[in-house]
């Protein structure tokens, strides 16, 4: 099978990041031995999550509108969402499922190409519906549900060893993850005729 040119762009990103970031086959093992124990802990942070995101208007106001893959009844106004509106009930599955991928899948092609189709789904130019979510939302975003994930895996009561070994590999997995985002924002994946030095991490 003939890759396109983006999908090779992807998967040498990737492997590149993840050799700068020595991000092990231990440290995903790691996390993968624990995904099914952290799936509770996933579903406490999806409410936190859509709780905090539901409290501002700058984010609440991307939920009154068309979204990726839903059929269902859109808010014509901020006031109509609920938790209990079937876009939102939509949008935590979603997310759940994005999180229980990412803790879980093993580091193939396909798992790369999921990485970037996260990135797409929230720009217009890339892939999104209609609109563009703000950049500095998404890494916000990042930032309140890091501090949480730590919080859950303490509450597994795994070795310190172990603990500090899946801490490393879930940052360094969320890491990748919001430069997968962020290129779709600044362009970071160049033409095909930029030469070898498209790839460098500097």
């Amino acid at each position: 099978m003939v890759r396109d040119s983006s999908d090779q762009e992807h998967l040498e990103k990737f492997r590149q990041l993840r050799n700068f970031l020595e991000l092990s086959d231990s440290e995903i093992q790691a996390v993968h031995e624990i995904s099914e124990r952290l799936e509770p802990v996933l579903n406490r942070l999806i409410e936190d999550v859509y709780e905090h995101l539901t409290e501002q208007d700058c984010t609440l106001r991307h939920f009154a509108r068309p979204q990726n893959s839903y059929t269902g009844p859109v808010p014509k106004t901020i006031e109509e969402i609920t938790p209990d509106h079937p876009l939102m009930k939509f949008r935590k599955q979603a997310t759940l499922r994005y999180l229980i991928s990412l803790i879980s899948r093993p580091l193939n092609e396909p798992f790369i190409q999921y990485l970037n189709w996260v990135g797409m789904i929230h720009h217009a130019k890339a892939g999104a519906t209609r609109f563009t979510v703000p950049v500095v939302q998404l890494e916000a975003l990042m930032g309140f549900i890091m501090p949480r994930l730590t919080a859950g895996i303490g509450e597994l009561k795994l070795s310190r060893h172990r603990e500090e070994k899946v801490m490393r590999g879930l940052q360094k997995l969320l890491w990748i993850q919001n430069e997968f985002i962020l290129m779709h924002y600044h362009g970071s994946i160049p033409s095909e005729d930029s030469g070898k030095a498209r790839h460098d991490l500097g």
